[in-house]
């Protein structure tokens, strides 16, 4: 799993307060988003969510990484400032 693919998963499953209404939002199975919360929760070694039968909230840890996350999540993807208008570099193939 990817770093923008883990991020899109704990923010919505955060801001959604469980797995099943983040399944539906990022249009993926309940056990897809499940496994890869649990995935996640694996590599760092650390548990994210505190799980009760009804939501699930961020632990210190899982604070820790959805803050960045989130704000990195809500920047503008429109070019400001300088770049604004300046996309003519973007155009063409990606690697």
């Amino acid at each position: 799993m990817d770093r923008l693919e883990a991020m899109s998963v704990i923010i919505a499953v955060t801001e959604t307060g469980s797995i099943s209404a983040a399944s539906r939002r990022l249009k993926s199975p309940v056990a897809t988003v499940s496994r890869k919360v649990a995935e996640l929760e694996s590599r760092l070694k650390a548990q994210l969510f505190q799980r009760t039968s009804r939501r699930m909230t961020l632990t210190d840890a899982g604070g820790l990484i959805s803050t960045p996350a989130s704000a990195s999540s809500s920047r503008s993807t429109t070019p400001s400032g300088r770049y604004r208008g300046s996309t003519e570099f973007l155009k063409g193939a990606w690697p």
